[in-house]
């Protein structure tokens, strides 16, 4: 291949600064021409972005329990410290003749990220693409937005798996031992903002027991219409199919079910890092769309997730013993 585009490397997303390329450049992007997109490719409508955005909230994924932040590099890091262990020391005099203790300072270490960048094409047909009323681009924006959330929560579940679980044995009093997760397992400060999560067995599990007045041991939270309180703690609840139960089916005393639960401050215990939104991208020129008479819509993703505090949750499994 001679053309001028590719002797000089050029490519849509890199501008050689050329003008004799300009007209080549208009057909491949997506926005190229004046006005915008009149030579270029298949437009996406500027509010499929929002779309995908709404659309993700309303999935519940398990990033809004664990803080997000968005970066603008592929690879970096934070800095964390670590917090004091004891007070000051007593001085021995007004001016002690050894001078004043130097046994404690400031410890920092570097928590690293890097961003994975995930991606896919769907080829859509030209019909489909030209009739309105398939109400398309709202489709792809909610395919997307599961896509994306899939992606999340796969990072930040694998995260959640790397710590230790114990068992809560539920022949026993199963609300004392929760209760003893959040008095003794976690340093005050992280319990107090902690939040509870579990999948469909284990809230059910929750969700119908009572204390010795026959009063649920789950309160409604008074701030939102749908979510429940434990002690004071919000309860979020996902699927099983994201969080499964096992099940261990030898004889024995392990014989039985075991419904996993987590119990932490999510924000403190791991970061999402994001590169920008979603990007959304389609084009009935490029690729195979031009020959194959379509239009194909590329979504790409940059993400990583990074632990901070591994003290900052913990994993317990609800264990309902059987026969």
């Amino acid at each position: 291949d001679s053309s001028p585009m590719s002797r000089t490397g050029a490519r849509p997303l890199r501008d050689m600064g050329d003008e004799s390329l300009k007209i080549l450049y208009d057909a491949l992007t997506i926005s190229g021409g004046d006005p915008a997109g009149e030579d270029g490719g298949f437009l996406v409508p500027e509010d499929v972005d929002t779309a995908i955005r709404e659309r993700r909230r309303e999935l519940n994924p398990l990033a809004d329990l664990f803080t997000v932040e968005a970066v603008s590099s592929n690879t970096g890091w934070r800095v964390i410290d670590t917090a004091p262990t004891a007070g000051m020391s007593a001085l021995s005099s007004e001016a002690p003749s050894a001078g004043i203790p130097q046994d404690d300072q400031p410890l920092f270490a570097k928590v690293p990220f890097t961003l994975t960048t995930y991606g896919l094409i769907i080829p859509v047909s030209q019909e489909l693409a030209s009739d309105e009323t398939a109400n398309l681009f709202g489709y792809l924006a909610n395919w997307f937005a599961r896509k994306q959330v899939l992606t999340e929560n796969a990072l930040l579940k694998s995260k959640l798996e790397t710590l230790t679980a114990t068992s809560i044995p539920a022949t026993g009093d199963a609300i004392a031992g929760l209760k003893s997760v959040l008095n003794k397992a976690l340093d005050p400060a992280i319990s107090l903002n902690a939040a509870i999560l579990t999948n469909q067995d284990g809230f059910d599990y929750l969700d119908q027991l009572v204390d010795d007045m026959g009063r649920p041991m789950l309160q409604p939270d008074p701030t939102s219409a749908t979510a429940m309180l434990f002690k004071g703690r919000r309860v979020k609840m996902v699927a099983n199919s994201l969080l499964p139960s096992r099940t261990v089916s030898e004889t024995g005393s392990s014989k039985g079910d075991y419904y996993p639960i987590y119990v932490g401050d999510f924000t403190q215990f791991a970061t999402l890092f994001v590169r920008q939104n979603m990007e959304i991208l389609s084009t009935d020129i490029g690729g195979n769309a031009f020959s194959r008479y379509s239009v194909e819509v590329r979504g790409i993703s940059r993400m990583g997730v990074s632990v901070f505090d591994t003290q900052a949750a913990v994993r317990r499994e609800i264990f309902i013993a059987s026969a």
